[in-house]
C-alpha cells in the first residue's frame, strides 16, 4: 500500500510541475511500477460524471504497441476507405 504522505508529496510535484508533452516526445524510461500505482490510484479517484465505474485501465506495452498502430490503421481505412497513405501513417504514428 503506498504511503499516505508519498502519495501527497508526488500528487503536489505533478501539479506544480505541469507540462504539456506531445505522446511522440514520450521517451523511454516511462513511469516506475510505484509510479503506475499512484497515477491508477489518482486517476481512480478522478470525477466519474458518465457514471461508468469500475475504472479500466488498458496498458500498451512497447511489445504491443505495433499491433496498436495497426489497429489505428484498420480503424481509420474502415471509417474513411479514401484516406491517404499519409493519413494511415499518421494514424499509426499515434500509437509509437
Amino acid at each position: 500500500m503506498v504511503q499516505e504522505s508519498l502519495f501527497v508529496d508526488f500528487a503536489e510535484t505533478l501539479i506544480t510541475t505541469r507540462r504539456s508533452v506531445l505522446p511522440k516526445r514520450l521517451l523511454n524510461p516511462g513511469p516506475t511500477d510505484d509510479e503506475l500505482e499512484l497515477i491508477y490510484i489518482a486517476a481512480a479517484a478522478a470525477p466519474d460524471h458518465g457514471l461508468i465505474r469500475p475504472w479500466r485501465f488498458v496498458i500498451c506495452t512497447d511489445a504491443t504497441r505495433n499491433a496498436l498502430a495497426e489497429v489505428f490503421a484498420e480503424v481509420l481505412l474502415a471509417r474513411d476507405n479514401l484516406a491517404t497513405l499519409e493519413q494511415v501513417t499518421d494514424a499509426k504514428n499515434k500509437a509509437l
